[in-house]
Order: structure tokens, then sequence, then C-alpha cells
């Protein structure tokens, strides 16, 4: 919760993750520039070894100072040097919801792999 002041006032929530992903392959496909799409869950390693590996795979990152952030990651190889804006002709409204992240902070907990939250309950007079 501490360090979701880091990442801004507002996130989203992805409730069907294989529709998103689905919207986002389709989108890839249709851009002629991209040659190879790769997605997936950033590595966290130790400094031993951080060293030892390339240092320019998108898909790690030093543990110390990043590890909480528990990142998903897209990445183009492009023959485009401009930056990549993937054209989805349509919204994700009905599988993304907005949040407040100090609210969100507020009821949820990360428990077991599993975003948990409580329930606020108002007593009615």
């Amino acid at each position: 919760k501490m360090y979701m002041k880091n990442f801004g006032e507002y996130g989203v929530i992805i409730t069907d993750l294989r529709e998103f992903l689905n919207r986002v392959g389709t989108a890839t496909n249709k851009e002629g520039s991209i040659l190879k799409m790769n997605c997936g869950f950033v590595n966290y390693l130790e400094e031993q070894d951080w060293k030892n590996v390339m240092s320019m795979n998108p898909f790690i990152k030093p543990a110390e100072g990043f590890s909480y952030q528990n990142e998903f990651r897209f990445c183009a190889d492009t023959d485009n040097t401009e930056v990549l804006e993937l054209d989805t002709h349509t919204s994700f409204e009905d599988i993304a919801i907005p949040v407040n992240l100090e609210e969100f902070a507020k009821s949820a907990s990360y428990i077991n792999g599993q975003i948990q939250f409580r329930r606020e309950v108002t007593e009615v007079k």
C-alpha cells in the first residue's frame, strides 16, 4: 500500500485477462510495423544475478527498489522509430474498472496471490 503513491492517483483493474490479451493481440496483428511482440511479467533479480544478465532484456529488472511493482509488460520489435500506439478499435469499459488508488488501498489486501476486498458496511437508520 505504501508503494501505491509511486504509481499516480489512478489505476485500472482488468477483469477479463484473456479478453484483454485477445484485444491487444488483434491490434498487434493489424499493426504492420510490428515484427514480433512479447509479453510477460518482469523478473526481478538480486544484484549478484543482475550483473550476469544482458542489460537490454526488457523483462529483467533489479529486485532492489523495483520488485514491489509486480510489473507486466508488452514489448514490440518494430521497424517504426516513433512511439507505437495500438488502435484496438474498441473500448475496454466492459473488461476494465478505473480505480482511485487511495480508495483502493483502503479496501484491498493482497493475500496468497489474490486481491481481496474488505466490505464496508454502513448502518442505515
